[in-house]
């Protein structure tokens, strides 16, 4: 049970930062944009994570899988969405 909050926890960090992300012009044109804005923000994540729980001595190297994994899920859904025309934003 802990290890699934700690990834919903995760998919929530990796949601906010990769939306704000989204927000940069012609980022998600293309497929190649939205891919490097989700390695961004996995790079963000994995620093604030560590840069918040290693002076506390609570990091764990489990977290670095639950962050990949959550980036990997947001990565498939806006790839998902690119490519389905039914699941496209209406903007």
């Amino acid at each position: 049970m802990q290890t699934l909050t700690h990834f919903v926890g995760a998919l929530i960090l990796a949601y906010f930062i990769s939306r704000v992300l989204l927000v940069v012009p012609l980022a998600t044109r293309r497929i190649t944009g939205l891919v490097l804005v989700h390695g961004i923000t996995l790079g963000l994540c994995l620093a604030l994570v560590i840069a918040i729980r290693a002076p506390m001595q609570a990091f764990a190297v489990q977290q670095l899988g639950e962050l990949f994994a959550a980036q990997g899920f947001w990565l498939l859904f806006d790839l998902l969405r690119k490519v389905s025309p039914r699941l496209r934003d209406p903007r």
